[in-house]
């Protein structure tokens, strides 16, 4: 068996899971203009305007330094009273680590890429024991996939805890390229809402222990399920099967979800596609649905993490949150997502015992994991 013993995050919400568990529960939306004349962006002072992200407060140093800082206060919270001994492995997921820090200085391709030398800095910084580590970047999908890997490190190679790290940040880089795809809305992030437009990035860092024993948190990676295909770079098919077959190796075996905690963008495409398979999925009514992303934006590699920690959260709470920011529900769709509105009608009694979170990412890979509240 695989468990999740320890997590623990940085967003624009703050620094740990209580603030961040915080803004979900009481409907807090983190975005916040920023000046894009920040220390990456290479441009003269003035030149470009001010948009809205959801970003962190952070001297002007280098973002591979506060990357490290926030994954370490990450580390920090997410091992707290655990004993981490034995076979140890590290994953680092993340979609660009700090490019910005050589993509607007040098002429050359990097010698290195942006990862692993983070992963190398934080190594050396806690002094952990590695017998292996591995840098994932599957885009937006990266955390399940390094889950996905953990778990192979755990049960067929015989480790004792495999540490997977996530971080990305909002830089030029990154603005640029999810500007130059129209997906940055003018408004706000809203999730499957009939008048949805796109979100907004969001930088964030978090570290989840994955451990072969029971401890700390206990709660269990009851199912997992990867898939590609090749539809398209930058957004996945519209009959969504690639995702529904990630979904159905994770359920398989396994009772149906009390709720899913969605990837959520806010975007046409990507809503209306895992609203289809839901749909496919799942015979009336539906898992509550629900989703982190209009409350401290799309974090590219971490959102899967803050996935998992939110529906972690709301097992050990007991209590779902909205999707604060989603005000008309889109008409076609046939999934029962958790609104403000409906959670205020339709208060939730029974006991949560297990969750779904689905991730698409560029590229075509899309995954799925289920979690259970911890049992041996």
């Amino acid at each position: 068996m695989t468990w999740i013993t320890g997590y623990g995050c940085t967003t624009a919400a703050g620094d740990g899971i209580a603030p961040f568990w915080r803004g979900l529960e009481q409907g807090t939306d983190h975005s916040h203009a920023i000046s894009l004349n920040r220390v990456f962006w290479p441009h003269a002072a003035g030149a470009i305007p001010a948009v809205k992200a959801y970003t962190r407060p952070h001297a002007e140093i280098s973002q591979r330094e506060s990357l490290l800082g926030d994954l370490l206060r990450s580390w920090k919270e997410a091992r707290s009273g655990l004993t981490i001994d034995g076979k140890i492995g590290v994953i680092l997921a993340s979609t660009k680590g700090f490019i910005d820090d050589v993509i607007w200085t040098s002429t050359q391709a990097p010698k290195q890429d942006t990862l692993m030398p983070l992963l190398e800095d934080f190594v050396a910084k806690t002094g952990l024991k590695t017998a292996k580590t591995a840098g994932v970047s599957n885009a937006c999908a990266s955390t399940l996939a390094a889950c996905f890997l953990a778990q192979t490190w755990l049960e067929k190679q015989n480790f004792d805890h495999v540490i997977v790290l996530a971080a990305d940040s909002v830089g030029a880089f990154v603005i640029k390229g999810f500007q130059a795809l129209r997906v940055i809305t003018p408004d706000q992030t809203r999730p499957f809402d009939g008048a949805r437009s796109g979100f907004f990035l969001g930088e964030a860092t978090a570290a989840l222990v994955l451990s072969a024993k029971p401890q700390g948190r206990r709660v269990r990676l009851a199912g997992m399920g990867l898939d590609a295909e090749g539809f398209a770079v930058t957004k996945p098919s519209q009959s969504g099967e690639s995702l529904r077959r990630a979904a159905a190796l994770a359920l398989k075996g396994h009772k149906s979800p009390d709720f899913i905690v969605a990837h959520g963008t806010g975007t046409p495409a990507n809503d209306s596609t895992e609203d289809h398979v839901f749909h496919q999925l799942f015979s009336a009514p539906s898992p509550w649905i629900t989703g982190t992303k209009w409350s401290v934006g799309h974090t590219l590699a971490v959102s899967g993490a803050l996935d998992l920690i939110a529906g972690c959260e709301a097992l050990r709470h007991q209590r779902l949150f909205a999707l604060a920011n989603t005000q008309a529900l889109d008409s076609s769709f046939q999934g029962r997502y958790v609104t403000t509105e409906m959670t205020a009608a339709h208060p939730q009694t029974h006991p949560w015992t297990r969750f779904l979170i689905t991730s698409l990412g560029f590229g075509g890979l899309h995954a799925a994991l289920l979690l259970e509240s911890g049992r041996e």
